[in-house]
């Protein structure tokens, strides 16, 4: 091959590369934001009461956003602390509001109910606590964003909420937050009184807006729990909790600077206060996001949701004997219903689970935790099987190329030396003001959902600029020797581009092969998944801006000319 034609070639190449990057790129997002679960199982295993109900009505307030610690700061929820049980909860992946609330009320993680983002809500595919009290002939109110009403579906009572924006083009208003706040929840008190329903779910927004446009370090949110705190006292005002149960808790938390989604502790860490008929006064408890459906529906005396994962928190409930074994016999029934489905779905090919449940055996729970868990790993790891030598091929696709091309004398090892320079500082500049240019491989450095497009545009900005570094680093390198033809300069400028490029796709084919990325079955590992999504975009804008960078290293190297002649 021809010196001359390697510009042409390189180009050609690292556009096609791009436009793959692209494709990926899109089907990542789509994967996500449309992920359909397989796991499909609707309601309507059991009678209409398949526990004796502990409490005639229940309210469960959901205050978005709120952190765990921020809610110790909150008088009156600490009074119903100290009144009935006190539960350190933990949510889930990704730790969004829309996936949060689907947990809450299937009793499922992400994977398995399907919502997965905020974008696209839709009717969760499988069972959830609205379906059963329908189907127990139970009335619900639901006071929520829209989205929250698409998943539930239309059979309950309603009262859609319209919020404040975070942000925009003045400074966010914490007045029209306040606003907002007691309009929505005096809506939501108004229909409870006159519907008086046997649940009701009151969704309180305004520390998730507080935390989105001021940070959860600062004072506004501070103050948006202490106003949401308000209103949970007006909520308990109606209740007679010698009858009524009062819930309240979170779909997620935030990191001091605003922003969920990601794995931080701050964010997954959420209250859990019950108090009321039926539970313990003073208990305490650890839980996880998807108890709180089958203890609601264990309160209520409606079917636990079918796909639910969760178990019910026994030890802050005051049942009977008899009414404990009646609990577990229904949790045990429905769990072993789900796993069966989990199971089928997560390998058709694996032998069913042999446990069996008996009323006071609640090692059954973790055997099928366990045998689900195995059979998660070992599907793990055969996905990874068949991965890895795809991305090794691809990734040993262009050093074979490489190697083939200094054969053929189309380059020389002098000439890979300085584009290996200029790729290394270039790489270096990335990691070095990665950081420093706001972005993270955590879903919660995306403050909010409009600023999504801006997050992903600055990742392929800080490639665009690193490359470009690395490109003038490497025609100066190189200038220092004899004087190079611009065709030369080029070919060098494009080998920076190149080189650059491989280092993103290698990244990329790495967490490809290792985590798999495109969902089919599960939620993948979210912080190399969200590397993955910027490597891939930082790949296709390296490669689409390679004709620029092939002309910047021709501008440098006529610059520097004009300069020594100068000189």
């Amino acid at each position: 091959m021809k010196k001359a034609a390697v510009p042409l070639v390189l180009c050609g190449t690292l556009l096609a590369v791009a436009f793959a990057a692209r494709l990926a790129a899109a089907r990542t997002w789509n994967a996500l934001t449309r992920y359909a679960s397989p796991y499909v199982l609707a309601n309507g295993f059991a009678p209409a009461r398949p526990n004796t109900p502990q409490a005639q009505h229940l309210v469960l307030v959901l205050v978005d956003g709120l952190r765990e610690d921020a809610s110790r700061a909150m008088p009156f929820l600490n009074e119903l602390r100290s009144r009935g049980a006190d539960v350190r909860a933990r949510a889930g992946l990704p730790s969004l509001s829309l996936p949060g609330r689907a947990a809450l009320v299937t009793g499922a993680w992400q994977s398995v109910h399907g919502q997965v983002t905020n974008f696209n809500p839709r009717p969760l595919p499988v069972g959830h606590l609205f379906d059963a009290l329908h189907r127990a002939g139970m009335t619900a109110e639901l006071a929520a964003h829209a989205g929250t009403h698409t998943m539930a579906g239309p059979e309950h009572l309603a009262i859609v909420y319209t919020s404040a924006p975070h942000g925009g083009p003045g400074a966010p208003d914490m007045a029209a937050f306040e606003r907002e706040l007691h309009e929505s929840a005096a809506a939501a008190r108004a229909l409870y009184q006159s519907a008086h329903p046997n649940f009701a779910q009151i969704d309180l927004l305004i520390a998730d807006e507080a935390g989105h446009a001021f940070g959860a370090s600062s004072e506004q949110y501070r103050r948006a729990a202490q106003l949401a705190d308000s209103e949970i006292r007006s909520i308990a005002s109606m209740l007679d909790l010698t009858r009524d149960v009062l819930i309240v808790t979170s779909d997620h938390g935030h990191i001091g600077v605003g922003g969920h989604g990601g794995s931080e502790e701050l964010v997954l860490q959420i209250p859990l206060v019950m108090v009321g008929a039926g539970i313990r006064a003073g208990a305490s408890a650890v839980a996880e996001q998807v108890d709180v459906a089958p203890t609601m529906a264990t309160l209520l005396g409606v079917e636990i949701p079918a796909m639910n994962e969760g178990r019910v928190l026994l030890e802050a409930l005051t049942l009977a004997p008899a009414e404990r074994a009646e609990a577990w016999r229904a949790l045990a029934a429905q769990r072993e219903r789900a796993a069966a489905v989990l199971m089928r779905v997560i390998d058709p090919s694996g032998a069913a689970t042999t446990a069996r449940a008996t009323a006071t055996d609640s090692a059954y729970l973790s055997q099928l935790d366990a045998a689900i868990s195995a059979r998660r790993v070992e599907r793990r790891a055969r996905d990874e099987r068949i991965r890895l030598p795809r991305a090794l091929a691809l990734a040993l696709l262009p050093l074979l190329a490489l190697a083939v091309a200094w054969r053929l004398g189309a380059t020389s090892g002098t000439e890979l030396g300085h584009a290996a320079l200029g790729t290394v500082a270039a790489l270096a500049l990335y990691g070095a003001l990665f950081d420093v240019a706001g972005l993270s491989y955590s879903f919660s450095a995306v403050n909010a959902e409009e600023h999504l497009g801006a997050f992903f545009n600055h990742a392929m900005l800080l490639a665009l600029c690193a490359t470009a570094v690395g490109v003038v680093v490497a025609v100066t390198w190189r200038r220092r020797g004899a004087p190079a033809p611009a065709l030369d300069l080029a070919r060098l400028g494009l080998g920076v581009s190149a080189l650059t490029a491989y280092a993103f796709a290698a990244a990329a084919l790495a967490t490809h092969a290792r985590f798999g990325i495109v969902m089919h079955w599960e939620v993948p590992n979210m912080f190399w998944g969200f590397g993955f999504y910027l490597d891939v975009l930082s790949l296709m804008a390296v490669g689409f801006a390679a004709p620029v960078m092939a002309g910047l290293a021709v501008g440098v190297g006529w610059a520097l000319r004009r300069r020594a002649a100068v000189n």
